[in-house]
């Protein structure tokens, strides 16, 4: 995939940054991953920034956002985003263990 990962414009460069969060997070076909252009309107935020969300089969939501247009995004981005989301998923799984020891008792 690193050969094929280059920068393009519209929902082709979108497809390409599924496949690699897919892949980097190796998800099942259960798993739902979003990637959105948005517009910023706050003050000091950039005006256009990526958002990336993975909904799991549970309906749990994990999403990092990288502030640059999705045409911009490169894959040292997607890379770096990923690392961002491992580390939100194992925050999160974590908790869940927690609770669940605590309702045990």
């Amino acid at each position: 995939m690193l050969d094929q990962f280059k920068r393009g414009r519209g929902s082709g460069h979108s497809a390409k940054i599924k496949d690699l969060v897919r892949e980097l997070l190796a998800l099942s076909d259960e798993h739902t991953v979003l990637v959105t252009e948005l517009k910023c309107t706050e003050p000091g935020c950039p005006p256009l920034e990526t958002l990336v969300a993975v909904l799991s089969p549970g309906g749990i939501r994990y999403q990092q956002k990288v502030h640059l247009a999705l045409e911009q995004i490169a894959e040292s981005d997607v890379r770096s985003l990923v690392h961002k989301l491992k580390t939100e998923i194992t925050g999160k799984m974590n908790e869940h263990l927690k609770e669940d020891c605590h309702e045990r008792r």
